[in-house]
């Protein structure tokens, strides 16, 4: 037996001996000391670089561990300078004698704060793609005997680490940090159980898309037994936090009680699932799965416990319309079956609770044979609305599906409204007890899309639609033959709106027959304005050709007929900063009168908020640029007939001025208003000619009154600061020059008048009645403007038997009067009537004109007759009694009561002249 002795003896040496050895090694030679032939070993074999800055750290006894510190390696070539690979610290631990026994029993192997850098180019490559090639041109080895017959890790550990993925082709960027992965104990052949903890955050960068960030938590046992096939996830519990959606709270939570493979008996099982989002809504999982390797067949079912969606409308931020009732969007809750197999999957059953409602899809069959999805007839009754319809999509896996649905809605509006909102709505009597029905097709292949045989109708009024195309991305949409058909009108649109250099533009054309829009307003409960004509808006229609682009848009071969009037051309808006408006319109003829209200419904009093509401959109004036011309071959306005009125408008940068040209009554008024909103108070300048006027008609028509005659000549030159409506009399200035010729003042007939105090005073016959008006040869004034006071010392009447000079004020803010006339007779060789009044030549006899407009007052001064020695045959012609010096109101023993007429036209001709100074 000394042979064993001796084998038992050298067994001990050597062993002694190679521990010794490992012992020496690790104490003698410092692995650092390689550092540069490893870094070279590496450059030669894959091209890249290998930094170690920290320290490398070795021990044989009894655990061979490896601990490498600060370790680098670089990126591929034309990415970025940052390595592909950074990690603090790597640490591995082997047991050191097993391996003797062809045993590799791996303690914990630890990666450090470690920092993975993914990215790929704009061409696709990515940065690992190098790597690949090497391990591509490796030969594989023989087949051979496993080198170990038992292996056994502790554990895997991954601490504060972190996976970046730039992806330039996309436009993408991705972060995994604070990854953090821990395992239990790992052993080959024989495994049982495998802990697993996992938690990272993610957040992504994508362009034009808000940054995304996300926290994960997962937990499960793996349970694997390679030798029965069966491997298995217990207690498996997934947690995502949104920061932004539930600071608290998991988003969402994944708990799963059981999920089985069964290799051999082909079966997937899972049970006790459960998925719950925001911890307000629980859906419940049953999983099965048969024949898992030949011809699998799944059934699962789904159930989703009730909950409130109005808290999950809260959490995403989605506010619920006002008024609201306390009942709606309070109840939810689902249930469906899911079967499916290699050919085919089916949802049946599907059910959806809304309040008292339901939503019902009997099935949904998505067929992977024939690659297409149907959704056979899908029902909708919730809130007095009944919805149904089917959808099929063909070749649903291929690069140009076929979708085909079909929509059907009814509902009876005031039920429906009464059943969503607290307050009862203004619904119109039309609409009180209307059906709303609707009816379409939707055709696309995701690249264009068709709606087709829309239809919508209320009652008997109904909108039709052709077809609708667009394509999916919507560089073209066609809309063909939009018709509407109701209340005896219809409408007729074609429209297309293309893309071209990331700009839309838009085309087409609309016509709307001639309809009575007063019957519709009616019908809608809409009160119309009080017109002095009920005649009106009675009579629409409008046909243009449209186009234009996000920046632009016209309106070309534009008609609008309104009642009698009829309205063409074009308008062309900009629709960038500043705004621009452009337009070329005409009116054939147009009556303003016609549109406003009845004098005895105009409201006399003050409205006490136009004194301090601004009168102009300041701020809209300044962004504005117009330029356009506005022809009206006929109009009216405040009883003034004008013909071929032209209108040029020119605005820019707050300043606005209009040129006016038109004909007026056998002459023409021409003139320019300049308006300039920079200025502040706002500034207002109007000069206008007036040329051959016949005044006659003119007063006829406005003021109804025929007080005065003649051919008129005016300059007018004005101007004004105003913020409110009350300064723009208040601030007028200016000067006013007026000259009738040929012309009469009707209503009072001075020379007569004149005859008659004659033969008052010395008692003789009256004289014969003549016609009630003055002639006049010429009649001039000039006035000058202040302050909205009108002053003149320069109002000259001439006639052939007399001269009438006069001075004085007109106030138009207040609206008063403040005139003196000075009459004088200066020919009394004209005939009977100048020799009549021989005894007054050279004698001035004054007229004072004073009051208000609505009640102004003329009064002769006789007293000035005195002087020419008729004072003599009337004794008491001193008497204040006398009638002579008594207002001309009270003159009944004299023609001159007619002049309270024609005091009354004045004050009726100033008013009007003072609503457009």
């Amino acid at each position: 037996m000394k042979w064993l002795k001796w084998f038992f003896t050298l067994s001990f040496i050597l062993v002694a001996t190679l521990i010794l050895s490992l012992i020496l090694l690790a104490w003698f030679i410092n692995p650092n000391d390689y550092k540069p032939q490893l870094q070279a070993a590496i450059k030669k074999e894959t091209g890249r670089d290998l930094i170690i800055a920290g320290e490398i750290h070795w021990r044989f006894w009894p655990w061979f561990s490896l601990e490498i510190n600060q370790l680098q390696f670089s990126n591929a070539k034309g990415f970025e300078p940052e390595p592909f690979l950074k990690a603090e610290q790597i640490k591995v631990r082997v047991k050191t004698l097993p391996l003797l026994q062809r045993h590799l029993y791996v303690d914990i192997i630890q990666l450090n704060q470690a920092h993975i850098r993914l990215a790929r180019n704009e061409q696709g490559q990515t940065n690992w793609d190098d790597l690949l090639q090497l391990t591509q041109k490796s030969e594989p080895s023989p087949t051979k005997s496993p080198l170990f017959k038992q292996i056994t890790f502790s554990g895997i550990a991954l601490n504060d680490s972190t996976i970046d993925w730039q992806d330039a082709l996309t436009q993408q960027h991705q972060q995994f940090s604070q990854i953090n992965v821990k395992t239990g104990e790992i052993n080959y052949p024989e495994m049982a159980t495998l802990p697993l903890e996992l938690s990272a955050t993610l957040s992504t960068k994508t362009a034009n898309q808000k940054p995304l960030l996300l926290h994960f938590n997962f937990n499960t046992d793996l349970n694997i037994h390679i030798a029965a096939s069966h491997f298995s996830l217990t207690k498996t519990q997934l947690s995502i936090h949104y920061p932004e959606l539930s600071p608290l709270n998991a988003a969402l939570t994944l708990k799963m009680a059981d999920l089985s493979l069964d290799l051999i008996h082909e079966k997937l099982t899972g049970s006790g699932i459960h998925l719950t989002l925001l911890e307000l809504v629980e859906l419940h999982a049953q999983l099965q799965v048969k024949e898992l390797m030949t011809a699998a067949q799944l059934e699962t079912e789904l159930t989703m416990a009730e909950f409130n969606p109005r808290t999950l409308l809260t959490y995403f931020n989605i506010a619920l319309p006002d008024g609201l009732q306390d009942s709606v969007l309070t109840r939810s809750s689902l249930s469906a079956m899911i079967h499916a197999d290699t050919k085919k999957m089916m949802i049946s059953d599907w059910m959806l609770n809304l309040d008292q409602g339901q939503v019902q899809i009997p099935q949904v069959i998505l067929d992977l044979e024939n690659n297409q999805l149907t959704v056979s007839q899908w029902i909708i009754d919730w809130l007095n609305t009944q919805a149904n319809g089917h959808l099929s999509i063909k070749n649903i896996m291929g690069e140009k599906p076929e979708l085909f649905a079909e929509i059907s809605l009814l509902t009876a509006i005031k039920p429906l409204l009464a059943e969503l909102f607290v307050e009862n709505w203004p619904i119109p009597e039309l609409l009180s007890k209307t059906q709303l029905s609707l009816h379409t097709e939707i055709h696309s292949d995701l690249s264009d899309w068709q709606l087709k045989q829309f239809r919508l109708q209320l009652d008997q009024q109904q909108l039709r639609m052709a077809q609708l195309k667009t394509k999916a991305t919507f560089s073209q949409i066609t809309l063909e033959q939009l018709q509407v058909d109701a209340f005896d009108g219809n409408m007729l649109l074609n429209a297309e709106v293309s893309k071209i250099n990331d700009n839309y533009g838009l085309s087409g054309n609309v016509s709307i027959k001639p309809f009575n829009p007063s019957v519709l307003l009616k019908q809608f409960a809409v009160d119309l304005p009080e017109r002095k004509d009920k005649n009106t808006l009675t009579r629409f229609g409008f046909n243009t050709v449209f186009s234009g682009t996000l920046d632009n848009f016209a309106l070309d071969n534009l008609q609008l007929q309104l009642d009698d009037s009829l309205l063409t051309g074009k308008i062309n808006v900009n629709l960038l900063q500043p705004h621009q408006l452009d337009f070329n319109l005409a009116v054939d003829q147009f009556n303003v009168d016609r549109y406003l209200p009845p004098e005895s419904s105009v409201k006399k009093s003050p409205n006490p908020s136009t004194e301090t509401e601004e009168l102009l959109p300041v701020a809209l004036l300044k962004k504005l640029q117009v330029q356009g011309v506005l022809k009206v071959r006929q109009l009216q306005t405040m009883g003034a007939k004008l013909s071929d009125v032209t209108l040029s408008i020119k605005g820019k940068n707050g300043q606005l001025q209009v040129d006016k040209t038109l004909g007026l009554y056998q002459g023409l008024l021409q003139g320019e208003t300049r308006l300039n909103v920079n200025a502040v108070p706002a500034q207002l300048d109007s000069e206008y000619q007036l040329d051959q006027v016949a005044l006659s008609p003119l007063l006829k028509d406005t003021t109804q009154t025929n007080f005065l005659e003649g051919i008129a000549q005016a300059h007018v030159q004005l101007n004004t600061r105003f913020i409110y409506q009350a300064d723009i009399l208040e601030n007028l200035t200016g000067k006013i020059a007026v000259e009738l010729k040929n012309g009469s003042i009707n209503g009072f007939n001075l020379a007569r008048s004149l005859r008659q105090a004659k033969a008052i005073l010395k008692q003789e016959p009256m004289p014969p009645p003549e016609p009630l008006k003055s002639d006049f040869s010429r009649l001039m004034g000039t006035f000058t403007v202040e302050q909205g006071l009108l002053k003149t010392n320069t109002l000259l009447i001439e006639s052939p038997l007399l001269r009438v000079n006069g001075k004085g004020n007109i106030d138009l803010p207040k609206e008063t009067l403040d005139l003196r006339l000075d009459t004088w007779v200066v020919n009394t060789s004209t005939g009977q009537e100048g020799k009549s009044l021989e005894i007054l030549k050279g004698v001035g006899i004054p007229i004072f004109i004073s009051g208000t407009f609505s009640a102004p007052q003329i009064k002769p001064d006789y007293q000035v007759l005195l002087s020419t020695g008729l004072g003599a045959l009337q004794p008491d012609i001193k008497s204040e009694k006398s009638p002579l010096f008594q207002p001309i109101q009270s003159h009944e023993s004299l023609d001159l009561e007619n002049l309270k007429e024609l005091g009354q036209s004045v004050g009726h001709f100033l008013r009007g002249l003072k609503r457009d100074p």
